[in-house]
């Protein structure tokens, strides 16, 4: 999410970062990271939604094996996300999901910030 916290990887040998989803949009955020001098990427295809409270269980089932949370767990929390967007479609919108056309505005923005360095 923050500049401090890139350093902080950078200090246990990291060389490059994944971005926290919850900066996905703000290009603020992504110029003062990448102004760390890190290797930067984005997880593009984030479809949670926004601010979910379940996104770590989800990230939890899903690393492990995503069936074991059909299985074991009754599609939780899986079922409720889907429940809430199907309740209110525009759930879709606010995800933070970087589609591919967006990827020139991406690369506008942080061509802006190497002119500036």
């Amino acid at each position: 999410d923050t500049p401090l916290d890139v350093r902080r990887w950078q200090e246990c040998g990291a060389l490059g970062v994944n971005l926290s989803t919850n900066i996905n949009r703000d290009f603020t955020a992504i110029r003062d990271i990448v102004s760390t001098g890190t290797e930067v990427s984005i997880l593009a295809n984030e479809a949670c939604l926004y601010h979910c409270a379940y996104l770590r269980d989800c990230y939890n089932l899903s690393s492990h094996d995503s069936r074991r949370g059909e299985d074991l767990f009754d599609f939780y929390p899986f079922r409720y996300c889907n429940e809430v967007r199907m309740a209110d479609t525009s759930e879709w919108l606010k995800a933070k999901m970087v589609l591919p056309q967006w990827m020139s505005i991406y690369n506008q923005q942080l061509h802006i910030l190497s002119a500036h360095n």
